[in-house]
């Protein structure tokens, strides 16, 4: 069981993937149907300045690309029973930036993979330290805990893959008893198989 990190700490872990997967992400994101919101516009706590592109993959979960990245990164985050709630290929023009702000209460860990690193700015910063992007790099943080910022993204667009992750604690109770009924089920296949 790993343990549980001061919020200030942050994860970073270069080349946690490839050029090449990081280039298989930015094709399905411009293959499926992403999300687009438009200066002016709330997405979230935010209110935008400037157009925001989003590929929910959790929406399409089924490829073997996104289970091992949710697998990967559930294994490595530092609070136990935590597990991926969230995730989304983001990209942003040049001129986009994201003010100083934090999560949502519910998410207790939050992740950042980069994707390209074919722009200038971008850099993000938790707490009081700045990460330059640089491909396949993923940064974890206490992003409902700790404030971050995304500096003006500039030349290019920039790509991330980003995840939230929850507390099987911290669930609601009809999530929770799906999860429980899931359980029991697994135990009987197993049961029975064995």
């Amino acid at each position: 069981m790993n343990a549980v990190l001061p919020y200030e700490e942050i994860i970073t872990i270069d080349n946690f993937l490839s050029r090449e997967q990081c280039d298989w992400f930015i094709r399905l994101f411009h293959a499926e149907n992403t999300d687009f919101a438009e200066p002016g516009e709330r997405f979230g706590s935010e209110l935008l300045s400037q157009h925001l592109e989003i590929l929910h993959l959790d929406q399409i979960y089924f490829y073997k690309e996104v289970k091992y990245i949710a697998a990967e990164w559930a294994r490595l985050v530092p609070i136990p029973n935590a597990f991926p709630d969230y995730m989304q290929v983001v990209r942003r023009a040049p001129g986009a930036s994201l003010g100083s702000h934090i999560d949502f209460e519910d998410r207790v860990y939050s992740s950042i993979i980069y994707l390209n690193d074919d722009f200038s700015g971008g850099e993000t910063t938790v707490g009081d330290r700045t990460i330059k992007p640089e491909i396949g790099k993923c940064i974890g943080f206490y992003g409902s805990h700790v404030q971050h910022e995304l500096h003006e993204v500039r030349d290019n667009s920039r790509y991330i893959l980003i995840t939230w992750f929850r507390d099987l604690e911290n669930l609601p109770l009809e999530r929770k008893e799906i999860a429980a009924q899931r359980q029991k089920n697994t135990e009987l296949a197993s049961s029975l198989f064995n």
